[in-house]
């Protein structure tokens, strides 16, 4: 589903203009990012958890040559979803 389908289709269910929907959405990106940087979780209730975890540094390997590289440390994103959508969707 886009974001256009999507837009759609919520504003369609709760009958408000696409705009107002796409306002919605922008938002909670925003606010998930603001939550994210400075270190706190974000929660949408019923639906998922975003948290921010460490990699370590460590040692990988080149596909193409097979030579050793060190991947440097990073910080990712971390979705996990609740279990209502555990269990209903993936049946």
């Amino acid at each position: 589903m886009t974001k256009v389908e999507l837009v759609t289709a919520l504003s369609d269910h709760a009958e408000i203009s696409r705009r107002e929907v796409g306002m919605v959405l922008d938002g909670l990106r925003d606010l998930a990012i603001g939550e994210l940087r400075t270190g706190n979780d974000f929660v949408l209730p019923g639906i998922a958890k975003f948290s921010v975890a460490h990699r370590e540094a460590r040692m990988g390997r080149n596909v193409r040559t097979g030579e050793a590289i060190e991947i440097p440390a990073s910080n990712v994103v971390r979705c996990k979803v609740s279990r209502p959508f555990q269990s209903d969707c993936c049946d």
